[in-house]
C-alpha cells in the first residue's frame, strides 16, 4: 500500500475556498497489529454545486439553462441525454480527480 498524506500547512491551503476547489476529502487510516489496514473516509470534500454556490451561482439555474440550450441543438435525443448526463455528473461531483 503507498499513501500519500497533505498534512498541515498544505492541506489547509488545498482546502481554503479561494481556490474554488473546496475541501478535500479526509480519511482515517487505521493500521492493527496484524498488519491490516483500514480506510475510513471522516470527512467528505466539497461538490462543484457547493463550490458555485459559494460565488452565488445556483447550481440548478445553470443546469436548466444548460438544458435548455441542448434541446435547441438539433441533436438526436440520446446524445442530448449524454450531455446532459455528464454535466449534472460534473456538476454535483466532487471538485478533484474521482474514479468512473
Amino acid at each position: 500500500m503507498l499513501g500519500f498524506f497533505m498534512v498541515g500547512a498544505y492541506q489547509e491551503i488545498l482546502g481554503n475556498m479561494h481556490n474554488l476547489f473546496g475541501d478535500t476529502e479526509a480519511v482515517d487510516v487505521f493500521v492493527f497489529p496484524d498488519g491490516s489496514v483500514e480506510v475510513e473516509l471522516s470527512d467528505e470534500g466539497d461538490t462543484v454545486a457547493d463550490m458555485l454556490q459559494y460565488v452565488q451561482l445556483d447550481p440548478n439555474t445553470l443546469l436548466t439553462q444548460f438544458r435548455d440550450q441542448v434541446k435547441n441543438t438539433g441533436l438526436d435525443d440520446a446524445l442530448q441525454q449524454q450531455f446532459l448526463e455528464e454535466f449534472e455528473a460534473g456538476l454535483y461531483g466532487y471538485t478533484y480527480l474521482e474514479d468512473e
